[in-house]
């Protein structure tokens, strides 16, 4: 048996001979009311406060995504946007470009060979973006400079070398099929 309970076992009529004061039981279950309608405000409270904790994560979590994590495509920057002279310069190549590209799809618009073509392009830009992106640090280097118009040099480059072996290709394909013409001595040309 507990210390404690022997004592309040023996003396159980010290403890017994007092009664509590008129309206005590009244005052005590109205504190108990008051106390049970601040739990629930307590419950209320702590809710509260963790909705206000989640909403802090959530927002600081779509800040991170914002600026670190997604990088800000809206900052880059464009060879254009140095001067008017580069503005000049990106304005050739890339309407040389779109000309070339034109021209491609007019040659092999829907073959497997284009199909390549464009996965090599779209590698090509990816190389551009992170150009794009040095540009954006570092707006002034002559060295990123160089290299973006070395870029559109390398893209021009390329589509000529595509339609070049699609010219030659058709070339071969149209003196295949080609009868052999005879000559006036009716001999056939080779």
């Amino acid at each position: 048996m507990d210390p404690l309970e022997k004592i309040i076992r023996e003396n159980r009529s010290f403890f017994d001979h007092r009664e509590p004061a008129e309206g005590h039981l009244e005052r005590f279950s109205q504190k108990l009311g008051v106390a049970g309608s601040s739990g629930r405000r307590t419950l209320v409270l702590k809710w509260s406060k963790v909705a206000a904790i989640l909403v802090l994560v959530l927002l600081s979590s779509l800040w991170i995504f914002e600026h670190v994590v997604r990088p800000p495509e809206k900052d880059l920057i464009s060879l254009g946007k140095l001067s008017p002279e580069y503005r000049e310069v990106e304005l050739y190549y890339t309407s040389q470009i779109q000309n070339k590209y034109r021209e491609l799809e007019e040659w092999a618009p829907d073959s497997l060979s284009m199909q390549i073509f464009r996965r090599e392009m779209a590698s090509m830009d990816s190389i551009y973006t992170g150009l794009q992106k040095e540009l954006s640090a570092h707006p002034g280097d002559e060295r990123v400079v160089n290299a973006i118009i070395s870029y559109y040099e390398t893209r021009i480059e390329v589509i000529n070398y595509v339609l070049l072996q699609l010219k030659q290709a058709q070339e071969m394909k149209y003196h295949e099929q080609e009868p052999s013409k005879p000559t006036h001595h009716g001999q056939p040309q080779i």
